[in-house]
């Protein structure tokens, strides 16, 4: 799973880490929660001089991107291996839907100092600009023919943002890249309802790539296309 994610994940966290810098400033240090493979504490080296990536998987830290500016260690939301009061920022890209919100929120309240940022964002695909029809074939065939992928719900601000945090933006970014029918297909089977189908025994990783590559090619004619995805981006600040 981790070399999959390593390999099928595409790097559009930039647009989130251009966003924090802007709206945060330049930090010392910033804490990746959930960093497996690295992508989302990539793209906090603009902002921080130090970034700690943490994340529960070895193997998934294992095959994180390497840089000298960020150090991995293995650990999770709900219990930061972290001293308290030690962080400018925290951020959570597409790791918020696995974790105990309560827990994981007292853990920022801890580790994050006074006037310090949290940072959450996740990735979606939003289609592809030379085969529309293809996000809704993965919507009504491939996605819902799986079994259900448990985990704990997206960020909601109306929901889950608590005191000493408050909220200081909301919106969704944007971003592109240029992907060929290989990334396309490593990218949905890097997904956790594709590897949870695998894990609960409903498909082999072959059946489903034969089944994706099967459907790229009634939608997708040429051998690269562009992605777009949302990046749906809230930031906290501590205020207390």
């Amino acid at each position: 799973m981790a070399g999959r994610y390593a390999a099928g994940r595409p790097y559009v966290h930039h647009v989130a880490g251009s966003e924090i810098l802007r709206r945060c400033g330049h930090v010392a240090r910033a804490v990746d929660i959930g960093s497996g493979t690295g992508l989302s504490a990539r793209a906090l080296l603009g902002g921080a001089d130090v970034v700690v990536g943490v994340d529960p998987s070895a193997e998934m830290l294992g095959a994180a991107f390497r840089h000298a500016s960020i150090r991995y260690v293995a650990g999770s939301a709900e219990q930061l291996p972290l001293l308290a009061g030690s962080f400018d920022l925290a951020t959570l890209g597409s790791a918020f839907h696995w974790c105990d919100r309560q827990a994981m929120f007292s853990e920022l309240e801890r580790v994050v100092r006074r006037g310090g940022g949290v940072a959450v964002y996740d990735v979606e695909l939003a289609g592809l600009a030379e085969a529309p029809a293809l996000l809704d074939w993965l919507r009504a065939d491939y996605w819902t023919s799986l079994p259900t992928c448990q985990h704990n719900g997206a960020f909601d601000v109306r929901l889950h943002v608590r005191r000493p945090f408050t909220i200081i933006d909301n919106t969704t970014l944007h971003a592109e890249v240029a992907m060929t029918v290989d990334e396309l297909v490593s990218f949905v089977l890097s997904q956790a309802s594709s590897i949870n189908a695998v894990t609960a025994g409903a498909s082999s990783i072959d059946a489903l790539e034969a089944r994706l590559r099967e459907g790229l090619g009634q939608h997708l004619r040429r051998g690269t296309a562009t992605a777009r995805f949302d990046v749906p981006f809230s930031l906290l600040r501590k205020v207390a």
